[in-house]
């Protein structure tokens, strides 16, 4: 924006201050919120994640499915834990999404938690914070607080849930003003995310980062994969999908395309829908 030097002295420190305000704003945003696909190939940079890098790398491989491609892998070698961080300010009324593929059966030494967010940037050590920890010995997908070294659960999916020999699964979570949660699955790594729980919880509100924490023996240390990692305020859609197709496949049978992703559990129930027959 060009200012002219024919504005008062006073006008122009008004104007200065106001764009001065704006930017400051913007920074703060882009700290809080953050987005990363890994579709330019790289992830130390734009944003930048810390921690153990040797330990990941960027995969082009025929495990990492071609929408997903590239992801980021774990690559290391002995057992161990590995984790990477980077920085988020975002910790209420906000939603966090991620897909994830781990191609072995959890277990109580294999498995990952996704930080929502974290007063500590090694997330090895006392940390106050919430995570997803997907597998464990339950293997199952589950939302927990995290006080110094103490670990509670808030919300408990199912068991069994991670027990395959492969599991690809994107994860939602949201959390609003008043602490109350919700975390979302959908197990084919797509985007019909059915509820796995809520809770309300508001013991913490300040956040720093955003983090991968990998534990895994050495038999598993190459077969972590992360991608489409998503951290932005809570979105409130009042806009109601609608129906853009319906194919005849039968006398008996319909199929219907919708403008965006439903509820599974929703969209398959018959009572939701009515057919109109036409003039008779």
């Amino acid at each position: 924006m060009r200012i002219s030097k024919a504005i008062i002295p006073g006008r122009h420190l008004l104007v200065r201050l106001t764009l001065s305000c704006h930017l400051l704003f913007l920074l703060q945003l882009s700290f809080g919120q953050f987005q990363d696909d890994f579709a330019d190939g790289d992830f130390l940079y734009n944003p930048s994640w810390t921690g153990d890098t040797a330990d990941f790398s960027m995969s082009y491989s025929s495990a990492v499915p071609s929408g997903q491609k590239p992801a980021l892998q774990l690559t290391a070698s002995e057992s161990d834990t590995s984790c990477l961080v980077v920085p988020s300010t975002l910790s209420s009324h906000a939603e966090w999404r991620f897909w994830v593929k781990m191609s072995f059966n959890t277990s109580a030494n294999n498995y990952a938690r996704i930080y929502l967010f974290a007063d500590q940037d090694d997330l090895t050590v006392p940390l106050n914070g919430y995570f997803v920890q997907l597998g464990g010995s339950n293997d199952s997908i589950c939302l927990f607080r995290q006080s110094g070294n103490v670990i509670e659960p808030l919300i408990n999916g199912a068991n069994g849930y991670t027990g395959n020999s492969t599991n690809i699964l994107r994860v939602k979570v949201t959390r609003d003003e008043s602490g109350y949660w919700q975390l979302l699955s959908d197990p084919s790594g797509g985007y019909n995310f059915e509820t796995e729980g809520t809770c309300q919880d508001n013991t913490f509100s300040s956040a720093t980062f955003f983090g991968i924490f990998c534990k895994y023996t050495s038999s598993n240390s190459k077969k972590f994969y992360f991608d489409d990692f998503y951290a932005d305020v809570l979105f409130a859609d009042t806009i109601p999908p609608s129906i853009t197709l319906v194919d005849v496949l039968s006398d008996s049978s319909l199929q219907v395309y919708f403008s965006e992703p439903v509820e599974k559990t929703s969209a398959e129930d018959s009572l939701n829908y009515f057919v109109n027959d036409g003039p008779g």
